[in-house]
């Protein structure tokens, strides 16, 4: 079960960094 919520976590991160980065080519 660790390993699944390790892999949720780093789905996660990999979202706000998409996130980020779409938000950074609005501004830009």
């Amino acid at each position: 079960m660790p390993h699944q919520q390790q892999k949720q976590l780093e789905w996660i991160q990999r979202q706000e960094k998409t996130k980020k980065i779409k938000s950074n080519k609005k501004l830009f």
